[in-house]
């Protein structure tokens, strides 16, 4: 809940629009598994496990032993595995600074993959702007020489309003 809240942090509009809401189902959830689930387990007992409901004299399945194995490692020495965790997560982090932020979502995806096909297809026939329109605002008031500059700008735009 917290990582999803951090999201706020973002510069890239969609991931800090979702910060609030995805912290907030998270949290919703939270609440419902701390108190109605197990309200409701024990209003129901062993038959909210149905079809497979357990019974007291039913022998337990034999543990993993590739997990337990894992566990008893990470208890006997939690400094090396926390060190060798750090190591293994910053080698993961080291392509980081490579990563190029883009406004433009189709040009993330393999140029064969078909909807990436349909959407050019389609702007070639209606333009560009047909699927995804874009609503620009530019505040007016500006002196002459600005207004020159502009103009290359309004030609570049398929109906301006």
């Amino acid at each position: 809940m917290a990582a999803l809240a951090l999201l706020l942090a973002a510069k890239y509009g969609s991931f800090h629009n979702f910060a609030v809401p995805f912290s907030l189902s998270i949290l919703i959830m939270l609440i419902s598994a701390l108190t109605l689930v197990p309200a409701l387990l024990g209003l129901f007992g062993r038959i909210s496990f149905w079809p497979f409901i357990p019974t007291p004299a039913q022998s337990s399945k034999k543990e993993n032993r590739f997990w337990e194995k894992v566990g008893g490692l990470a208890t006997r020495h939690p400094v090396i595995i926390t060190i060798c965790t750090i190591i293994l997560l910053g080698l993961a982090a080291v392509q980081l600074p490579t990563v190029k932020y883009s406004y433009d979502t189709l040009s993330s995806f393999p140029s064969d993959m078909p909807s990436r096909e349909g959407f050019k297809i389609i702007g070639d026939h209606y333009g560009e702007g047909y699927l995804a329109p874009v609503n620009v605002i530019i505040k007016n008031g500006a002196d002459d020489d600005q207004k020159k500059t502009r103009s290359g700008f309004w030609g570049k735009i398929s109906q301006p309003t």
